[in-house]
């Protein structure tokens, strides 16, 4: 009977501790804004963004939704956050459907959560500046 008691008293206080770490930490951006080009290449470009940071892994998991945008075209995605440009670029990032719509994920390392944008681009091809998102890429961006 001790024993089963002490294992109770245990197994409590892990599921206490547990729930007191909380490890996650969210983040969320509702409507892209068109920009650039975007303006009127796709006045009615939208999208979302969702953030969550898991402290146990230590990774930030990004998940980006457009609608509206140019149906059967590639689109970049650049993550920008803790007031840094350009944090995460990825050139190729989300092809859209034939109603223009389209989906990203990237599991990030450490917390991307704060402080942060969106910008929904399209590549222009020039190598020298891949990892740098320019004026004339810009389709849309989002912001909290």
């Amino acid at each position: 009977m001790l024993k089963r008691a002490a294992t109770v008293a245990a197994v409590c206080g892990l599921v206490g501790v547990a729930l007191a770490m909380d490890p996650i930490n969210k983040a969320k951006i509702v409507g892209f804004e068109p920009s650039g080009t975007g303006v009127g290449e796709n006045p009615d470009g939208d999208g979302t963004a969702h953030f969550t940071y898991d402290s146990i892994t230590d990774t930030t998991e990004i998940r980006v939704t457009i609608t509206g945008f140019l149906p059967n075209t590639t689109y970049g995605v650049s993550i920008n956050s803790n007031g840094l440009n350009d944090v995460i670029v990825e050139n190729l990032a989300i092809t859209t459907n034939p109603a223009g719509n389209g989906s990203w994920r990237w599991v990030a390392l450490q917390d991307q959560c704060a402080d942060l944008s969106v910008v929904i681009f399209r590549y222009n091809g020039d190598f020298d500046t891949s990892d740098i998102v320019t004026s004339d890429e810009v389709r849309a961006i989002g912001a909290p």
